[in-house]
């Protein structure tokens, strides 16, 4: 027996054995053991769906990361395939995307696949865009040399989305901690020019990770499309954890742009009241807001005014702190009501049902007491009114919760 048939005999027989295993999941997918997250490189060919996924074989915890590789015909049954980009010695392969070249523009062959990955050192952080290719279906893989497609000399630059735009590729990649999304295009997938960045835009509290850009048609609306641009949230997203964003807009080819900025929408009728602050430490009050620092420390207190409506109307931005970093309603002298903030860069509305203390005097705190990063808050246009404010827009919809999901 030739040695590709006896390893095809050996991953047949893993397979059949996980399926039997108690408590293997059969309907989401699973290495046959060791830690697994981010899948990579979706893609079908030649009858077959790829999957490759940030994977450590040496151990259940993030490590040693590496392209661990399953295929499937029905997206349910998967047979394990060896590891299609081990870590090399002092770099991990981090998560990126696989294309079929069906015109041979990158000299491997026409229908050849080629796999566009972030390539990390762990000794200093360095983070830069490399190649491999594959001519037998996925089988073995060639790394194309020993140097990057693309190296901006950067610590946060990851996670390539590839595309066909036209006769070109196009890439899209995250710029984590600037909150941004970068656009290079190639002619030969080895060769990449910039083109324009994205952001920050939406929900900035966590570092931006794997971005994705593709095309929709609009529903009942002939020849007109629009594009959408996914990003990922690493923590500190709007639920307090990790969390996925998307933005609607259109692509020209280098440019992403947002079919228009949120709405403005209109402050409730109402009576003013938090006009004086008296601030302690880093907060301040100004231009009517009061805000605190990144990082930086203090408090503030409103004079003493009564709940004369049913409605306490304000708009607060800022990060997620319960508990070290918020607004609180005081009756009292008591917190009956408390907020922090939703890891978002734009002021939201947010509404208080203040009916059950209507008639009584209270007073707004602002505290500040977080030295993580992403710790500042502010607030401002506060309000009682009748009426509950409207609902915020944001400029970015969510992948993972609320409405928009």
């Amino acid at each position: 027996m030739s040695f590709r048939n006896l390893l095809a005999l050996c991953l047949l027989l893993t397979t059949l054995a996980s399926a039997q295993e108690k408590y293997r999941p059969q309907f989401h997918f699973t290495p046959p053991k060791n830690w697994m997250n981010d899948p990579n490189g979706l893609v079908y060919f030649d009858g077959e769906y790829h999957l490759f996924y940030q994977h450590n074989p040496f151990g259940i915890r993030w490590g040693h990361m590496s392209w661990g590789h399953a295929v499937s015909k029905d997206l349910v049954k998967w047979e394990h395939l060896p590891i299609a980009l081990p870590e090399l010695e002092n770099l991990m392969a981090f998560s990126g995307s696989v294309v079929i070249d069906k015109t041979n523009s990158a000299g491997f062959g026409k229908d050849a696949m080629v796999a566009l990955y972030t390539g990390y050192r762990p000794r200093d952080g360095w983070q830069a865009q490399f190649l491999a290719y594959s001519t037998d279906r996925g089988r073995t893989w060639e790394r194309y040399g020993t140097d990057p497609v693309l190296d901006i000399g950067s610590t946060d630059f990851r996670d390539p989305k590839v595309f066909r735009y036209g006769q070109e590729w196009r890439m899209v990649l995250a710029l984590p901690t600037q909150r941004k999304v970068s656009f290079y295009s190639s002619t030969n997938l080895k060769d990449w020019t910039w083109l324009s960045d994205f952001g920050p835009q939406g929900a900035v509290g966590g570092a931006w990770e794997c971005p994705d850009l593709f095309s929709l048609q609009v529903e009942n609306w002939e020849g007109e499309e629009r594009w959408v641009l996914q990003v990922d949230i690493d923590r500190r997203s709007r639920a307090g954890g990790s969390g996925g964003q998307y933005f609607l807009g259109r692509f020209d080819g280098t440019r992403f742009v947002l079919d228009q900025e949120s709405p403005q929408l209109p402050a409730p009728a109402g009576v003013r009241v938090g006009d004086s602050w008296e601030t302690t430490g880093n907060v301040r009050f100004s231009d009517g807001v009061v805000e605190s620092g990144d990082p930086g420390q203090g408090s503030a207190i409103t004079s003493e005014f009564e709940l004369s409506q049913p409605w306490l109307n304000f708009r607060l931005k800022g990060g997620r702190h319960p508990e070290k970093l918020g607004l609180k309603l005081l009756v009292d002298d008591e917190a009956v009501l408390e907020t922090t903030g939703y890891n978002a860069d734009n002021f939201d509305w947010l509404s208080w049902d203040v009916a059950p203390w209507q008639g009584k005097k209270a007073r707004l705190e602002f505290y500040d007491e977080s030295t993580e990063l992403w710790s500042r808050l502010a607030v401002k246009d506060v309000l009682l009114s009748e009426q509950k404010a409207p609902d915020s827009v944001d400029q970015a919809r969510w992948v993972d919760f609320g409405p928009d999901f």
